[in-house]
This record gives C-alpha cells, sequence and structure tokens, in this order.
C-alpha cells in the first residue's frame, strides 16, 4: 500500500485500533493521514488550518483512556497480517544502515560496514 493516499493508508494500519471507542479510532486514522501528509511536521501544521483536527489531535493525545500500546499493537497486527504471506522479509535495525557485528580482543564491537 502506497502512502502516497494518506487517507488510505492511515486507514488501512489503524481502522482496526481497539481504543475504547470507535470514534477514537477515526480520529486516530484522521490524524495519522493529517501526519503522512505533512511527513516531519508538528501536529499544528499538519492539520492546515483545520481547527477541529487539531483540536480533536490534541484531545486523542490528552485521552487517559488511550495508550501508546493501544496504538502500537493495532498496527503491528496489520503489519503482521501484511507478512503472513510473504516468504521472506528483511529487517534493518538501524534505518538506513545494516549493522555487523565484529569480535575482537574477546569483545563486541558494532562495526556500521555498509548503506542500503
Amino acid at each position: 500500500m502506497s502512502i502516497f493516499n494518506a487517507e488510505q493508508w492511515a486507514k488501512s494500519h489503524l481502522q482496526h485500533a481497539k481504543l475504547g471507542d470507535v470514534r477514537r479510532a477515526d480520529r486516530l486514522v484522521s490524524t495519522l493521514a493529517n501526519m503522512a501528509r505533512s511527513s516531519g511536521k508538528s501536529i499544528a501544521p499538519s492539520c492546515r488550518g483545520n481547527e477541529a483536527e487539531l483540536e480533536g489531535a490534541y484531545r486523542l493525545i490528552r485521552n487517559d483512556n488511550i495508550s501508546p500500546d493501544m496504538i502500537r499493537v493495532a498496527g503491528f497486527q496489520h503489519t503482521a497480517n501484511e507478512a503472513a504471506s510473504v516468504a521472506e522479509i528483511l529487517a534493518l535495525i538501524i534505518p538506513m544502515m545494516l549493522m555487523k557485528k565484529k569480535v575482537a580482543s574477546g569483545r563486541m564491537r558494532h562495526i556500521f560496514a555498509e548503506s542500503v
């Protein structure tokens, strides 16, 4: 799924988040889509002047009934479902770098050997 359609991407990843109320999941999807459209920007600019979106995003963040783990579980479940049909997966340990380990003098050293 391409991130070029931010709404579709956000919905596919988090629409089934169990946040205790379907409206919370809808707000999460909306907030994620805004953030994906404005990668690298904070919440306020990502809402593009829409005060209702901005207030909704802040309420979602401040909501004591929602934990980061609840959001993480939904994202993980989507990834697990997508990966189930794939024969081989490359997992990068450090973004943009593959890490190689080398033992020298009886100690483990990390050597960043190749860019991806």
